[in-house]
């Protein structure tokens, strides 16, 4: 009896401490949910802009100029990996010890150069995605309504590295990456 009571413990205490370093430290692949560590430095920044509810997206050398950038916001809804339903936010450079907006998706859209289109206000929000299959990553941008849906045209918005600013892509300008 007392060995029956044993080998049950023995028997749990062996699942336990399975099932613990199984489910511990599986996924090593580096992914848009899976960011470095420490981020504490971005997202304090971000949400010094955006409020406490912003989140870390992306990071990385966005722009491929070789600096770090992150994309950050406040999201009402992620689609998937690579869609949001976004309030507000932006793409953030860092230089050397500061950090500068050098994509602002507010109100309206604007980059360091002002604003990229002549446009409402964006009261509800912007679906955003992230096409990051090549660098520089672009944006699929839409104003969003009070459901989440599309409610203007879509813009892509891109890196142009001869201006150094996000624009919108115009059809046939091979200038803007």
């Amino acid at each position: 009896m007392i060995m029956n009571k044993s080998y049950k413990f023995l028997i749990a205490t062996i699942l336990f401490i399975s099932m613990f370093l199984i489910s511990c430290g599986r996924d090593s692949k580096q992914s848009q949910s899976n960011l470095t560590v420490p981020i504490d430095e971005e997202i304090k920044y971000a949400r010094s802009l955006y409020g406490e509810n912003a989140e870390l997206l992306l990071k990385g050398d966005l722009t491929s100029g070789g600096k770090t950038e992150i994309f950050a916001g406040v999201v009402k809804q992620k689609v998937n990996s690579n869609i949001y339903w976004l309030e507000k936010g932006g793409i953030l450079e860092k230089n050397k010890d500061s950090w500068k907006t050098i994509l602002n998706i507010e109100n309206k859209l604007s980059s360091s150069k002002g604003e990229l289109i002549s446009q409402e206000n964006a009261k509800y929000g912007y679906i955003i995605r992230i096409n990051d299959s090549k660098k520089p990553v672009s944006f699929t941008v839409t104003i969003a309504n009070e459901y989440g849906k599309g409610a203007s045209d879509e813009a892509l918005v891109k890196w142009n590295s001869k201006n150094d600013a996000y624009e919108i892509a115009i059809d046939g300008d091979s200038s803007i990456q």
